[in-house]
Formats: structure tokens, C-alpha cells, sequence
């Protein structure tokens, strides 16, 4: 998109509402990249666990999980 079409945006439909649509697509891509990184955290969470079972075992601990 050049600056040729923004501006042709703005003066077609009015400033708010191509305001709206752009905070719209920011904030979609911010709530992609957020369920992705929650994605590997959970995933780093849950092999962080296991380890912490198997070195507890190794150590004779017994762990309720």
C-alpha cells in the first residue's frame, strides 16, 4: 500500500474510519503473536515440569502433581 492510497482512503471514507481499520488489523496481529508466544510458553512449561519429576525422583522425593 503506497501513500497514494492511503491518502485516497482517508478522503474516500473519512479519517476515523480508516483509523478503525488499521488499529483493527494492529491489534489482530498483536493477538496472533500473542497466542503464539503463550503457545511456547506453555510447551516450555510443561517440559520444564517433566524435568522437575524426573530429578525428583532421581533425588527420592515424592511429589504429588
Amino acid at each position: 500500500m503506497t501513500v497514494n492510497d492511503i491518502i485516497t482512503l482517508i478522503s474516500s471514507v473519512g479519517f476515523p474510519i480508516v483509523c478503525c481499520g488499521v488499529l483493527f488489523w494492529f491489534m489482530y496481529k498483536v493477538n496472533k503473536q500473542h497466542s503464539e508466544d503463550m503457545q511456547r510458553i506453555t510447551e516450555t512449561i510443561n517440559e520444564n515440569t517433566q524435568v522437575l519429576i524426573k530429578l525428583a525422583e532421581r533425588l527420592g522425593e515424592d511429589i504429588d502433581v
